[in-house]
């Protein structure tokens, strides 16, 4: 099942600065906002790039986020 991240960045001052979303698939075709128990969400940066992949070969995708003014933030699963 695919897991949607949403970005929420934008070039638009305070109001660009929004907690990004972590939605996951439910498998029945709904989506739960994981957000927040997932660890992710606290930080209001304007959140350009995220990309899914193995980083630590574990076999489960992991999310590297990239924001605009801070380090990026790496999601190991």
């Amino acid at each position: 099942d695919v897991d949607i991240y949403v970005l929420r960045g934008a070039w638009l001052w305070e109001q660009g600065k929004r907690p990004d979303s972590l939605l996951q698939n439910q498998g029945d075709g709904t989506f739960r906002d994981v957000t927040l128990i997932a660890g992710m969400g606290r930080e209001n940066h304007p959140s350009q790039t995220a990309a899914w992949a193995d980083y630590d070969n574990d076999g489960d995708l992991d999310l590297f986020v990239g924001n605009e003014h801070s380090e990026g933030n790496l999601k190991l699963s």
